[in-house]
């Protein structure tokens, strides 16, 4: 079966700062995923949404990718209507490129969506999606990538997702691995934690960088926070 991919990249924060980078890095990581030496990824699988496909609003609740987007392109990968499809593919990449924060789970981080103010911190929680994914067994493997840094506030809490992904499988090991590209510089900070291991041989690896690649990464590619 297929691999499969979701990207998210928000670069306009009306109730924030604005990013230049995300967009960037989004568009440079599909080109990874399409290429044969690359994820293999067919076209049709991988699921792109970025700040520039929506007109810009400066209203912080109405600017648009929120967590709703998000949403969308997964009840669509994985049902149809409300029936849950089961096992969909071998492989899951989840991308998430913006501005981020890490709460008292400090092994985590949310990507704050374009709705996101500094009073209202509305955000997706990528890593508690990603596990939901594992445990449904829909995947083989989920591979998580937060490319956002993870400031602390610990005032801010991380939500669990409200999506009901059903849960298929018992846990039956722990199973981590780091993931850590051959390319790192010094500026990223890769993690890898243990995870539940389902039957099935479902599995989740995840790397929370502070920078991507400095081999995938355009040259004049801003830096980011």
């Amino acid at each position: 079966m297929a691999h499969h991919a979701i990207l998210l990249a928000i670069n306009s924060y009306p109730g924030l700062t604005d990013l230049q980078g995300p967009e960037l890095d989004a568009d440079e990581f599909r080109a990874w995923l399409e290429a044969p030496d690359g994820g293999n990824v067919p076209l049709a699988n991988i699921d792109v949404i970025k700040s520039s496909q929506f007109p810009p609003d400066p209203d912080p609740y109405k600017a648009q990718p929120a967590e709703t987007a998000f949403r969308a392109a997964l009840q669509r990968l994985l049902f149809n209507g409300n029936a849950f499809k089961g096992r969909v593919g071998e492989r899951l990449y989840l991308f998430f490129a913006g501005h981020g924060f890490a709460s008292r789970q400090l092994n985590e981080a949310a990507l704050y969506s374009a709705q996101a103010t500094k009073v209202d911190p509305d955000h997706i929680a990528g890593k508690r999606y990603a596990t939901r994914i594992v445990n449904s067994a829909a995947f083989d493997e989920v591979i998580l990538i937060m490319d956002c840094c993870r400031d602390v506030d610990l005032s801010d809490s991380i939500r669990d997702p409200t999506m009901k992904i059903p849960g298929r499988w018992r846990p039956m090991s722990a199973c981590w691995k780091r993931t850590r590209p051959a390319a790192a510089n010094k500026r990223e900070n890769a993690h890898s934690r243990p995870m539940a291991r389902f039957a099935g041989c479902s599995r989740m690896h995840w790397w929370m960088p502070c920078a991507m690649p400095a081999a995938t990464r355009r040259a004049n590619s801003p830096a980011r926070s």
